[in-house]
This record gives structure tokens, C-alpha cells and sequence, in this order.
């Protein structure tokens, strides 16, 4: 894609030794080529907070396939979203500009346009919480009236009630001893995590036992 053109082309100029080969698929997918491919000593970055945003069972899954493949001595490297009061997260998934409500709510303006369906986005309002259960964020749409739904693609009407809501999306926060944990499960020792100065976020590196 243009998106992965333009990063190998960036990369290669401000790196000019380092060799780039992008590949466009899953996060699964693309971890069992590169395993069938590459027999040599692996460096696994997945940075960002996007391990959050798995179901538990995915988490599972993903956590699984790094541990299938990669050997004594691989490193991974992954970002950790850590647990924060409240008031903080809130801020940050239902904030005063908007950006969170806009972002979801732009889900609907695609489905519309690609896949043919009417949905009016101003019948549908944001709405975050947090789960103190699970440590995570879940954003919702909820339909602000009774109002039916046609998407061409699948030739459906879908109904919604008043204040019905649409899941979104799950943003799971860790603590530092729920990450050690993991690690632990999956076959990893902790080298060492990396902390901002407010302690918000973690990128945590691991060795393959």
C-alpha cells in the first residue's frame, strides 16, 4: 500500500543501513510468515497501546503466538497502557474537543460510504466508561431515537431502540504486576520496563526463556 511505501521510503532515508521488507496483513498472519521465513535471532516491536484493545481471549491468542515463535534469546518489546485514576481516563476517551466522539462516530460515516447504509450520525451521541473489573474503557454509540437502519451491502434494516448502544471499542489498562505476569505465562523473563515520568505508559522489554 501507499501507507507502507511511504514508511519504507522514510526509514531507509534516515536509517540507510537498515534493510526494510513491509508486509501488509494480520498481526497473526504476519508473525507465523516471518517465523516460516526467518530462522535468524528476531527483535519483536509491537508498540503503541494497541495490545489493549484485544478481548481477553485475543490477548490470549496473541500472547500465544509470540511465545510459538520465537526461541531462547528473541526479544519483544511491546506497549502497555497502565492503570490510571479514573478522572484521567475518562478525560482522555470523552474529551472536551471531541476527538474520541469523532473518531467512533466516523466508524458510521465509512459504513455508510463503503458499504451503502443511511445511518444519520447526529441520532447517535458518544458515551465511555470504565470497568474497574476488567481495568479497561469501553466506548459505546447509543441511538438517541427509535430510527432504523439500511445497508445496502448486506440488504439488512437494522432496528435501534432508544438509547440502544453500538460496542465500540475496549481500551484495557495493566499494572505493571499484571504485565510481569503475562510474561511469566507465556515463556518471557522482564529486562526491564520503560516509564514515562507521569507513569501512564510502559513499554516493556522481554526475553524469550
Amino acid at each position: 500500500s501507499d501507507a507502507l511505501s511511504g514508511l519504507v521510503d522514510q526509514l531507509e532515508s534516515e536509517i540507510p543501513r537498515l534493510m526494510v521488507k513491509a508486509r501488509a496483513g494480520d498481526y497473526f498472519r504476519i508473525l507465523k510468515d516471518l517465523y516460516l521465513e526467518n530462522n535468524s535471532r528476531k527483535v519483536i516491536l509491537f508498540l503503541g497501546s494497541n495490545i489493549g484493545n484485544f478481548l481477553p481471549e485475543q490477548l490470549d491468542d496473541f500472547l500465544k503466538t509470540l511465545s510459538d515463535i520465537t526461541s531462547t534469546g528473541d526479544m519483544v518489546l511491546i506497549g502497555f497502557d497502565l492503570k490510571k485514576s479514573p478522572s484521567v481516563l475518562r478525560d482522555a476517551y470523552d474529551d472536551s474537543h471531541g476527538f474520541t466522539k469523532e473518531f467512533n462516530i466516523n466508524h458510521l460515516v465509512r459504513i455508510n460510504h463503503e458499504l451503502g447504509a443511511d445511518f444519520n450520525t447526529e441520532n447517535f451521541i458518544h458515551h465511555a466508561i470504565y470497568n474497574p473489573s476488567t481495568g479497561a474503557m469501553e466506548s459505546y454509540l447509543m441511538s438517541t431515537c427509535n430510527q432504523s437502519v439500511y445497508v445496502e451491502a448486506f440488504d439488512r434494516t437494522i432496528n435501534f431502540s432508544a438509547w440502544e448502544s453500538i460496542f465500540m471499542e475496549l481500551s484495557r489498562k495493566f499494572s505493571l504486576e499484571e504485565i510481569d505476569q503475562l510474561a511469566v505465562k507465556y515463556g518471557f523473563d522482564k529486562v526491564e520496563n520503560f516509564l514515562d515520568d507521569k507513569k501512564y505508559f510502559a513499554d516493556c522489554l522481554w526475553v524469550r526463556k
